[in-house]
């Protein structure tokens, strides 16, 4: 009975050390990502790093376990390709082999290890990508500023709002084109207000008038 309590006091224990390696992990990557952008030391890059994060947690939650669902499939493709490719090879000679069925577990499980070495690489250059564009897209919309992204990520990561943001800087980019306009029309209304009549003498212009034509 004893060793059962303490069995599962271990296994507990483990799982909450299992828990902070993740989150540590996690947090080391967001900061030399940040670090890499900002140039800030560690703590002030985790710092922000963790507030930028957690503030857009719905892409976070969404690339994370895309990514993870993209390894998981490369995984398990991997090791039943190899596995298959192992299995049709040995086949033939399966009477001279002795443990023809361990060889292939032993295969697979070698192949298996060593995708998972790869796929990790492709997770964290996923998250990577992910922790710069909310970056990016975080301090162009405080900033007022356009996103440094491509439109196709662009209208992959944000969708709906993407069109908003299109949207209103067409608007924007119109209005501007409006006040332009009508200040080209007010300077060159005043030119033709200030042009002298032929025949007109220069005491009867206006003040403003004399004084431009002087």
């Amino acid at each position: 009975m004893d060793s059962a309590i303490v069995k599962c006091i271990f296994n507990c224990v483990r799982c909450c050390l299992k828990c902070v390696e993740k989150c540590v992990k996690t947090i080391n990557q967001v900061a030399y990502v940040e670090m890499g952008i900002w140039g800030m030391n560690f703590l002030n890059s985790a710092c922000r790093g963790f507030s930028i994060v957690t503030s857009n947690m719905t892409y976070t939650v969404t690339i994370s376990a895309i990514a993870s669902f993209l390894c998981l499939l490369i995984k398990i493709g991997n090791v039943a390709l190899v596995t298959f490719i192992g299995y049709m090879w040995l086949e033939p000679e399966k009477e001279e082999i002795p443990y023809y069925a361990f060889v292939l577990i032993m295969v697979a499980i070698v192949v298996y290890f060593l995708t998972d070495l790869f796929t990790d690489v492709f997770q964290m250059s996923a998250e990577s990508m992910m922790i710069v564009f909310l970056e990016d897209y975080t301090f162009s919309k405080s900033n007022g500023n356009d996103m440094l992204a491509p439109d196709n990520l662009k209208k992959l990561m944000l969708g709906d709002d993407f069109d908003e943001d299109e949207d209103e800087n067409e608007d924007e980019g119109k209005g501007k084109g409006k006040d332009e306009d009508e200040d080209e029309d007010g300077e060159k209304e005043e030119e033709n207000t200030l042009a002298p009549l032929p025949g007109a003498s220069a005491a009867s212009l206006p003040r403003k008038a004399r004084t431009s034509q002087v």
